[in-house]
């Protein structure tokens, strides 16, 4: 006997063979169709959509809600339409992977997102309510961080080695 994880209710045949150490193989055997109660319906939705302003960027971050081991992707989605209209794919994030940068922005710069998780039998979650996200617009951290940026280098060695 043996256990299958976060199958489907449904209707199953199993095909068995052995193989020894020399590699040789027996016929197959068929077990019975067996009808097994399982998962029903679509996998649950993300839990805590959630954005983070960064310098040039939004962070994005989710959890999984419990018995979604059987995830396959996380789908993203978004919009810079603030009624929601023409959304893009963003990314498809591999499970268990929580989390998406999307770099590249300028400061201030607004979108709106939402997710949903795909199994390894391609059902969708359905998708999360839209999220709001904004990169950094303080310029005081991206001033901070070009002065940091152009001191380290050759000519900001130049400009402050006869100080």
């Amino acid at each position: 006997s043996f256990d299958v994880s976060g199958i489907y209710a449904g209707r199953y045949l199993v095909r068995v063979r052995a193989i020894n150490a020399a590699e040789i193989s027996s016929g197959w055997g068929y077990s019975e169709e067996k009808t097994l109660t399982g998962k029903v319906g679509n996998p649950p939705k993300p839990v805590g959509f959630a954005t983070t302003p960064i310098n040039w960027g939004i962070r994005l971050n989710w959890g999984f809600p419990a018995n979604t081991g059987d995830t396959l992707k996380t789908e993203v989605q978004y919009t810079a339409n603030s009624d929601f209209s023409n959304p893009l794919l963003l990314s498809d994030v591999p499970y268990p992977s929580a989390e998406y940068t999307q770099l590249g922005l300028k400061a201030g710069q607004e979108f709106w997102y939402r997710a949903q998780l795909v199994d390894r039998t391609g059902n969708e979650s359905g998708w999360t309510d839209w999220v709001r996200g904004v990169s950094n617009a303080n310029a005081d951290d991206y001033l901070g961080d070009i002065a940091d940026d152009f001191l380290t280098s050759a000519d900001g060695d130049r400009l402050t080695g006869d100080i």
